[in-house]
């Protein structure tokens, strides 16, 4: 149980530190680092920053109350840590705004409760006041997704685009680091046909499968998922067993990934090890050692191209393009499966005017990315070259992955009229017409203008 402890002390130093930085950011005195929020800590938008919270100020508040009433010295001091962190934890966890976190974070709670304050006696003494609170649990929960509703359907949505990814390819999955090209077949494929307006609405291009089991499924198939929740669960009940405080950490991070991508970032993937380290013994982590010493070089490198990609990208291309690809070029070996560094090399060469060149790196793109920029460049692309049919093939599959979106049919709209097609032209021109507007989209506003003259 020790080095349960220390870990769990590590995780109340972290949720202070990511608790004090985001308190300096809302006072000005340091940065967010998003441009839409005032407060992310060290993380690069709110959402995640919130589960992290939830997940080490749980762990803090266990600690200190596995600790109560101890009259070591240092079990006070780690008693007043626990309870310093799980407070400022609770101070900033409300203005992440993540609604995941907070479900979590309550869900651990109410086991919690029942594991260690009695309150399966209470229930069964008192079982009208405990049905009330379960219906009000149900009001607050209605009231959150009501909170923002389009970002709560577009999290539906995401999830069922999800499993017919899953569905499509249930026992191979698409491949390691191509869920998101899957997810944009799948989209694909269910616009194809009408749907409701507010399908259209809230459809979009997500970088994550807002599930990191489903991201699972979609990648390595049903199987390669079902081990990897099996072996969530056996963690969760070693956790239990030795009725350790990581228990509600772990909690909070299993139920944060059913609706966003905690294991995406690295805090939480260390986060995750450690806890596991808690669950299995401190022998598990000469394992982790040893896989960290074999992954370590390969992720520098990787890191330092990407750095140099950075660089690249922070320069001014105009007049530089033929230098920008061989910068690129440099870099392939590195970034073959960085969706963004090959969306940006892609387009370089597009703007060389090497369409031939351009068409295979941005489709090695489409197939890690669900966003239809890939496929609007590739039919400009083709279009280059003279092939139209499979230009207008290609811009309609991008709109198709997105359909609230109008660039593809403006394109399209355009590619008619320089070949003389009135009659096709005006047809996209009235798809257009029909596609939910966003007053508040200035470039949407612009695009539906440009396609009335």
């Amino acid at each position: 149980m020790r080095h349960s402890s220390v870990i769990s002390v590590l995780f109340s130093l972290a949720c202070i530190f990511e608790s004090v930085v985001g308190l300096l950011q809302v006072a000005g005195r340091l940065e967010s680092h998003h441009v839409l929020f005032a407060m992310t800590g060290t993380f690069g938008n709110p959402g995640p920053y919130g589960g992290f919270i939830a997940m080490t100020a749980a762990v803090s508040a266990c600690l200190a109350w596995s600790l109560r009433g101890s009259d070591r010295w240092l079990h006070r001091v780690l008693t007043g840590l626990g309870w310093t962190a799980a407070a400022l934890g609770a101070m900033v966890l409300p203005a992440s705004m993540s609604r995941g976190a907070w479900l979590a974070l309550g869900v651990a709670g109410v086991v919690f409760g029942f594991r260690e304050l009695g309150w399966k006696v209470l229930w069964r003494r008192y079982r009208t006041g405990g049905w009330l609170c379960s219906c009000a649990l149900v009001l607050a929960m209605a009231g959150v997704f009501l909170l923002k509703k389009d970002s709560a359907l577009g999290r539906l949505h995401i999830w069922q685009m999800d499993l017919a990814a899953i569905a499509a390819r249930p026992w191979t999955g698409a491949g390691a680091g191509r869920a998101m090209g899957a997810y944009g077949e799948v989209q694909a494929a269910f616009f194809a046909n009408p749907r409701a307006p507010w399908r259209i609405r809230v459809a979009g291009c997500p970088e994550y499968p807002f599930n990191d089991f489903l991201g699972v499924g979609m990648e390595f198939g049903l199987p390669v998922m079902a081990v990897v929740c099996l072996l969530t669960g056996w963690i969760g009940f070693r956790l239990a067993r030795k009725k350790s405080p990581l228990l509600y950490g772990w909690l909070v991070l299993c139920i944060f990934a059913l609706s966003s991508y905690p294991m995406v970032l690295w805090p939480f993937r260390v986060a995750a090890v450690l806890m596991a380290v808690g669950a299995v013994g401190i022998a598990f982590a000469g394992v982790i050692v040893a896989g960290a010493c074999w992954l370590a070089p390969v992720q520098l490198k990787e890191q330092r191209a990407v750095d140099r990609y950075d660089h690249i990208r922070s320069l001014p291309t105009e007049g530089m393009e033929e230098a920008v690809v061989a910068d690129y070029a440099g870099l392939y070996c590195d970034l073959h499966d960085n969706y963004r560094y090959l969306y940006d090399y892609g387009y370089a060469l597009f703007r060389c005017g090497r369409y031939a060149d351009a068409i295979p790196v941005l489709e090695r793109g489409a197939g890690r990315s669900s966003d239809p920029m890939f496929w609007v460049i590739i039919g400009r692309c083709q279009e280059g070259l003279g092939r139209y049919p499979d230009a207008i093939r290609s811009l309609e599959y991008a709109w198709r992955m997105v359909p609230g979106r109008l660039y593809p049919l403006v394109l399209l709209k355009e590619m008619h009229e320089r070949l003389g097609d009135l009659p096709g032209a005006e047809e996209y021109k009235e798809r257009a017409r029909n596609v939910p507007l966003n007053p508040r989209n200035r470039n949407m506003m612009e695009l539906h203008e440009r396609i009335g003259k």
